[in-house]
């Protein structure tokens, strides 16, 4: 990843923001990873572009990507946090995905999450595979599609 790059898509999230009529700081950072970049946006009102559940920063996430792709030829991942949201979340899903394998560890009975989006799921699987005796799975149709957590049955 290219300084200039990182240059660039910091400029056209300050712009982003600007025509939304939205005052921050914006931060790039690329994460060392092929092509991952990390954009902080440090928001006076986080809220307007976080939404519920997140959804209002995915939409901003896409559109920012989109943005990004034109004026770029890098190959690159860009994700975007406002506030520490999704930093915030993440931990919080993790918490979520210990605390209801606990559970289902004690009921031996599978137990259903809320809808959440694709990233989201992938945290809660994430942390279930690293549990013995628990399994996961994805059920329903977007945007109501759920994690299951569900005691695993031994062969």
């Amino acid at each position: 990843m290219t300084s200039e790059t990182l240059i660039s898509i910091k400029k056209i999230a300050e712009k982003f923001l600007e025509i939304m009529g939205e005052e921050g700081i914006v931060e790039v950072a690329d994460s060392k990873n092929g092509g991952d970049v990390l954009v902080k946006l440090d928001l006076n009102d986080p809220q307007f572009l976080i939404g519920p559940k997140g959804a209002y920063l995915e939409a901003f996430e896409r559109l920012l990507r989109a943005m990004v792709r034109r004026k770029s030829s890098e190959e690159l991942f860009l994700s975007v946090d406002i506030n520490n949201y999704r930093k915030r979340r993440v931990e919080f899903l993790k918490t979520l995905a210990q605390e209801i394998g606990d559970q289902v560890l004690l009921s031996k009975k599978p137990v259903s999450l809320e809808p959440m989006p694709a990233f989201e799921r992938r945290i809660i699987h994430s942390e279930i595979t690293e549990r013995n005796g628990l399994s996961s799975e994805s059920i329903g149709e977007e945007p109501e599609r759920r994690v299951i957590i569900k005691p695993r049955i031994e062969d």
